[in-house]
């Protein structure tokens, strides 16, 4: 879904970057390119990725994940590991999280945006694990 969207006016005005929120189905954030993690928050519901192409992805397990006191979140990585396409970064109970309050929309956010031409998200309503959601279109030299 778009961030305009979402009731956050940190992702609705694109503060961070442009990108994609999905709402996910299954307790698990996965790698959605090879690179190398750059932040793991401490609360691990936030994780940073720089893509071997240079792209900069930060993924935010629920819009008001912060707000909570609770540990619901697993990490898997550390920062400066290296990671490829499809590798398990963070693990987590959906039910439980949704059962806090907490609303499970996760943003996706390409945080060096201005780096690219244009970034458009998938139209489609659904998208399976591992599925292309974003189109980075670089600018030309």
């Amino acid at each position: 879904m778009p961030f305009s969207n979402l009731s956050s006016n940190l992702f609705k005005h694109n503060i961070l970057g442009k990108g994609v929120a999905i709402v996910p189905k299954f307790g698990i954030v996965v790698a959605p390119s090879s690179g190398v993690i750059n932040i793991i928050y401490q609360k691990s519901n936030v994780v940073g990725l720089i893509t071997d192409e240079g792209v900069e992805i930060l993924i935010h397990i629920g819009i008001d994940s912060d707000s909570t006191d609770l540990e619901l979140f697993t990490p898997h990585v550390v920062e400066g590991q290296r990671v490829n396409k499809g590798d398990t970064l963070v693990e987590f109970d959906i039910e439980t999280v949704i059962s806090t309050g907490i609303d499970i929309t996760s943003p996706i956010i390409i945080t060096n945006t201005d780096a690219y031409e244009d970034i458009f998200h998938s139209k489609d309503v659904k998208a399976s694990l591992l599925e292309n959601i974003i189109s980075i279109y670089s600018k030309e030299i």
